[in-house]
């Protein structure tokens, strides 16, 4: 048997360690869905929609409906998400350190119909939250009293809710659609979830003004 010899070894010992490094963090997954991955038994979808520490409350369940169902030249606004990955269609989101875009629109419109009209001039058709993450996070809504009310108005008033998956507490992804004004007059159904979180996470909202 031939030794190494030095060069060899250079190139050896390095690729060895990756390989017994990537082995081992493999292993200790705690439900080895990376290894379930690799070996053909979970798939793409079923892996980036699982809760796992280094990506908990995984927004993609509604990232592939956006995918599936909105048009190729729908605007998505991320609220409580920063992370867009794997959303192939146009989107807005702001960091953790920044005011999220759907409060600052909201700060700066008078009423509901112009943020309405703020949302459809930034070409922004549908909104993504991630609930779970605003629990996990506790990411308290920076608005003003007079502001949440009108926030809470606009939803009620032209947001309808498309999609929603609810495996508490580790996924928990809504869509909401932004309505236009001939849709908005006509009945349909409104959803209060996000104007609940909103009561629940509003470090300024005015007293007993809980919106129902």
């Amino acid at each position: 048997i031939r030794p190494l010899g030095f060069r060899n070894a250079l190139i050896a010992v390095p690729g060895a360690s990756c390989l017994l490094f990537g082995m081992l963090w493999i292993g200790l997954a705690v439900d080895q869905t990376k290894l379930d991955v690799f070996l053909g038994k979970k798939g793409y979808s079923q892996y980036l929609t699982h809760h796992v520490i280094s990506y908990p409350s995984p927004p993609y369940s509604g990232i592939e409906y956006i995918n599936e169902h909105a048009p190729k030249d729908s605007g998505v606004v991320l609220y409580g998400e920063p992370r867009g990955f794997y959303l192939r269609r146009r989107y807005r989101t702001a960091s953790d350190e920044q005011t999220p875009l759907l409060e600052v629109w909201a700060n700066g419109a008078s009423s509901p119909e112009e943020l309405r009209r703020r949302l459809k001039a930034e070409g922004m058709d549908y909104v993504l939250i991630n609930l779970s993450e605003m629990e996990r996070r506790r990411l308290w809504a920076k608005v003003s009293p007079p502001t949440f009310l009108k926030l809470a108005e606009f939803w009620k008033r032209y947001i309808v809710r498309e999609f929603e998956v609810k495996v508490y507490p580790e996924r928990w992804v809504a869509v909401y659609r932004v309505l236009d004004e001939n849709e908005a007059s006509r009945p349909h159904d409104t959803d209060l979830l996000f104007v609940g979180l909103l009561n629940r996470f509003s470090i300024s909202q005015p007293h007993g003004a809980k919106v129902r």
